[in-house]
C-alpha cells in the first residue's frame, strides 16, 4: 500500500488531511515536526512526504533539502504563504510541488497522486533512459549501472530529478533542448509545475558539479530557447 507522510505542527490539519488520504487507499503517517519526521522515515518505507514549511523545531525548506539529498522521496510543501519567491525557493530545496493554505484536502489528494504516478512512471522508464553503461566527460562521470556521479573521483551527491537531468543532457550533447522538452523528458508530460523548474534545478546541478579545473563540457543558457550540454569536440 502507498505510504505517505504528513509533517505539520497542526493537529487538526493532520487529522482532517488523514482522513481524505485514507478514502483514496493511501495509508499516512503522522508527525508533528521535523525531527519526529526523519525518525519515521528511518522506521518506514515512505513514498511521498507532505511537508509545512513552518515547523516548530526545524526549517521545512532545509527539511525539504536534507529529504532529497538523502533519497529519492519527493516532497510536496504546504505553506501560508503562497508569493513567487517561496515558490521558487521550495523548487530550489527539492519540491516537487507547492499548496498553498488553505486548500481543499481533495486538491492536495489529487497532486499527490499526481507526483506519485509520475514517480511511478519515470520508474518505468528508467531501463529507455537509462539503458547502462559509462559515459565519461574529461572529470565527470556519470555511471548509469549504479545510477552515480563522480567529479574529479568524488562522488557527487544529486537528487533523482538532478540525475535525471544530468544523464538527459548527457545523452543529447551539443542539443539544443528547450525547456518544454526537458521538461517532459524529467518530470513527465502531466507536470503543473511551470517550465521555470528547469532553470531551479539546472542552477542546483551547476552548482553541485562546479569544478575549479576547467572541464571541457558545460550547461550552456541559450536565452529565451533552453539549454544545451555543449561538449568540446
Amino acid at each position: 500500500m502507498t505510504t505517505i507522510l504528513l509533517v505539520d505542527d497542526d493537529e487538526s490539519i493532520l487529522r482532517v488531511v488523514s482522513k481524505y488520504f485514507e478514502k483514496a487507499g493511501i495509508r499516512t503517517l503522522e508527525a508533528s515536526c521535523g525531527r519526529d519526521a526523519l525518525s519515521l522515515m528511518r522506521q518506514a518505507s515512505v513514498d511521498l512526504v507532505v511537508l509545512d514549511i513552518m515547523l516548530p523545531d526545524s526549517d521545512g525548506l532545509e527539511l525539504c533539502e536534507r529529504i532529497r539529498r538523502e533519497g529519492a522521496t519527493p516532497v510536496i510543501m504546504l505553506t501560508a504563504r503562497g508569493d513567487v519567491d517561496e515558490k521558487i525557493n521550495a523548487f530550489r530545496k527539492g519540491a516537487d510541488d507547492y499548496v498553498v493554505k488553505p486548500f481543499d484536502p481533495n486538491e492536495l489528494v489529487a497532486r499527490a497522486q499526481a507526483v506519485l504516478k509520475r514517480v511511478k512512471e519515470a520508474e518505468m522508464l528508467q531501463p529507455e533512459l537509462h539503458p547502462g553503461g559509462v559515459r565519461e566527460f574529461d572529470e565527470l562521470v556519470i555511471d548509469r549501472d549504479r545510477y552515480s556521479v563522480t567529479l574529479g573521483g568524488f562522488l557527487v551527491k544529486l537528487t533523482k530529478k538532478e540525475y535525471m537531468l544530468l544523464d538527459f543532457f548527457a545523452s543529447n550533447p551539443n542539443k539544443v533542448l528547450s525547456r518544454s522538452r526537458i521538461v517532459e523528458a524529467v518530470w513527465g508530460v502531466d507536470f503543473e509545475g511551470g517550465e521555470r523548474v528547469v532553470d531551479i534545478t539546472v542552477d542546483r546541478l551547476r552548482k553541485s558539479l562546479k569544478s575549479e579545473k576547467p572541464q571541457s563540457w558545460r550547461i550552456k543558457s541559450l536565452r529565451g530557447v533552453g539549454y544545451m550540454f555543449e561538449v568540446d569536440k
